[in-house]
């Protein structure tokens, strides 16, 4: 096994899109994703294939409702809390998966929606892997594995 120093490493820090990792002075095949709610913080690695995560802890004073009409989310009247912030953590994951708006629903969102009602299972989609799932007390974690390589960086 090799040591690998920190002083090897840099992250370039990209406005609304994930984070780029350089190994010297080359892009690194390493591929993450960082979220923060409240007191929770969420980072993954993937080699090879892109990956989104978003944790989102569950806030008793939030608008949900109006959120997730603003955002075409069911028809925000028939949501509850709970599933509006497993499908917004999903809906966050997949944007940072994909390099795409947090504001339009992608096309694979549909797919992997029943995620949000089946925590801690595995869903696949294609190139699309999720998993949705509760950490108590009422935070919720999506994770997004995109396999598409061709996607830009």
């Amino acid at each position: 096994m090799t040591a690998v120093k920190q002083d090897d490493w840099e992250i370039e820090h990209r406005s609304n899109r994930s984070p780029l990792l350089y190994h010297g002075d080359k892009p690194s095949e390493l591929n993450a994703s960082v979220a923060h709610s409240g007191c929770w913080v969420a980072v993954a690695l993937t080699s090879g294939s892109r990956i989104g995560v978003d944790i989102q802890a569950q806030d008793e004073r939030s608008r949900y409702r109006e959120m997730a009409e603003l955002l075409d989310m069911d028809d925000g009247a028939s949501v509850d809390q709970r599933h509006f912030f497993s499908c917004w953590s999903l809906r966050e994951a997949i944007a940072k998966a994909t390099d795409s708006s947090v504001l339009t629903p992608h096309p694979i969102e549909p797919e992997l929606a029943h995620a949000c009602r089946e925590h801690g299972q595995i869903v696949s989609a294609g190139q699309f892997v999720a998993l949705v799932d509760m950490m108590p007390p009422d935070a919720h974690l999506a994770v997004v594995l995109n396999n598409n390589k061709e996607l830009s960086t």
